[in-house]
């Protein structure tokens, strides 16, 4: 059963308690009341400009290399902010109505439908995570003969870092695997909610003997987690909207929680290009050491040993904001894949395709030069150690408008775009 509101996510964790819950439910949620966004242009370096905020307390929201930086900070902060001459924009003046706009409920049914699956208007809203587990259940059960539910480990705090595998059994030939990472940042809600749009749709159409979709799951293993920071993602949707890492405890000598896991995988963690941070209160902390958390753990486990079992054809860790289809390295902007021609392409065609949809257009590139320099990332792990063919960061909408605080009636169109950019992706790749 599903519950028709989101009030619930401001309660008491209840099941979900732990130590470092406990540590949470000392406070109050954060309201986010006078809370603001802005956008700054770059004009000088990126180096300078962070040079010039680091006197203030700000989120970043994203950066987008000697173009702009998105930040959010409090009340507090905002007039010391526009004090220090740099060139801004407003870009969110009311977050805490944005927030509380986001979580209305806009009729999720909770019911079923007669082939099995769950209801689509759970597509009109956002929901809490039990709603999300028992949701992959229901998509499990409705196609009990080609999925079973899979585990890469456990969080932190204990929770299951599950999984949907998907695929027709082939005993002739080893099927090669189509791997997905989702919410590996707690507070970009819309990529938990996009993965479940694109697989519902994978089995729907399966379902319905679509052609292309039934080549897909008799061709390749799909290995799906939708969630695989647990732990942040529900503070994120009890305490903190905005919290990005996972819920590590502080080290000796710092007050601040979390390590960013897409910081954290043991590749190229300590490449000194500004890809990753090393003080525990940036939101690019990398942790105490390569792969030292236990979200990385499982997760570089889960990914190695597909890998050494049946190859890894495609590998997406999605993300959000900014429409970006993101390529190899992350690390470095004068090293690329040996078919860096290949990714590209298939990165730029593939967001044409999204885009022809409702219009939303999409940057593609190598993720340095793109975008911005990640070190420890998954992308650049899972391409030069587990060996995937292609390997991709994805980041959906929007281009900056709400950020991460993207309208519930954004979930289904968002949903619908990248579902036909993954049918072109899967059917081209």
């Amino acid at each position: 059963m599903y519950s028709k509101t989101l009030a619930l996510l401001l309660l008491p964790l209840g099941a979900f308690a732990s130590p470092v819950d406990n540590e949470a439910r000392q406070v109050r949620p954060l309201t986010y009341e006078g809370y603001e966004a802005f956008k700054v242009d770059i004009t000088s370096s990126t180096a300078e400009t962070l040079k010039a905020l680091e006197g203030i307390d700000y989120d970043q929201w994203t950066l987008v290399h000697n173009r702009h930086i998105d930040i959010s900070m409090a009340p507090a902060e905002i007039a010391k902010f526009k004090k220090l001459g740099l060139q801004y924009s407003s870009k969110m003046k009311d977050i805490a109505g944005a927030i509380r706009k986001e979580q209305e409920v806009a009729g999720w049914s909770g019911r079923m439908q007669a082939n099995g699956l769950p209801d689509s208007t759970w597509f009109n809203s956002y929901h809490s995570y039990a709603e999300h587990v028992q949701f992959w259940k229901d998509l499990q059960a409705s196609i009990p003969q080609h999925s079973q539910m899979v585990s890469s480990g456990t969080s932190l705090e204990g929770r299951d870092i599950f999984g949907l595998k998907l695929g027709v059994a082939n005993s002739t030939r080893t099927k090669k695997a189509v791997i997905w990472h989702g919410q590996v940042h707690a507070r970009e809600w819309i990529t938990g909610m996009t993965l479940e749009y694109i697989t519902y749709s994978m089995i729907n159409e399966f379902n319905r003997g679509n052609s292309d979709v039934v080549n897909f799951l008799s061709t390749y293993d799909f290995y799906i987690y939708p969630f695989v920071n647990p732990d942040g993602f529900i503070y994120s949707q009890t305490r903190e909207r905005l919290w990005r890492k996972n819920r590590q405890l502080p080290p000796r000598g710092s007050s601040c929680y979390g390590v960013d896991v897409n910081r954290n995988w043991p590749h190229q963690w300590s490449t000194n290009s500004g890809g990753s941070s090393t003080n525990p209160c940036n939101q690019a902390y990398r942790g105490a050491s390569a792969g030292s958390e236990p979200e990385t753990k499982a997760l570089t486990r889960t990914v190695n040993n597909i890998a050494s079992a049946q190859g890894i054809k495609l590998y997406i860790d999605w993300h959000s904001y900014g429409n970006y289809i993101l390529s190899p390295y992350g690390y470095s902007c004068s090293s690329f894949p040996a078919n860096n021609a290949k990714l590209v392409r298939l990165g730029r065609e593939t967001g044409d395709v999204i885009g022809a949809v409702y219009g939303q257009s999409f940057t593609t590139g190598p993720t340095c030069q793109t975008l911005y320099a990640v070190n420890g990332g998954s992308l650049d792990y899972v391409y030069d150690v587990s060996k995937a063919e292609l390997s991709y960061a994805w980041e959906l909408r929007d281009k900056g408008e709400f950020g991460f605080i993207l309208p519930a009636d954004q979930i289904r169109p968002t949903g619908e775009e990248n579902w036909r950019g993954m049918l072109y992706l899967l059917k081209n790749m």
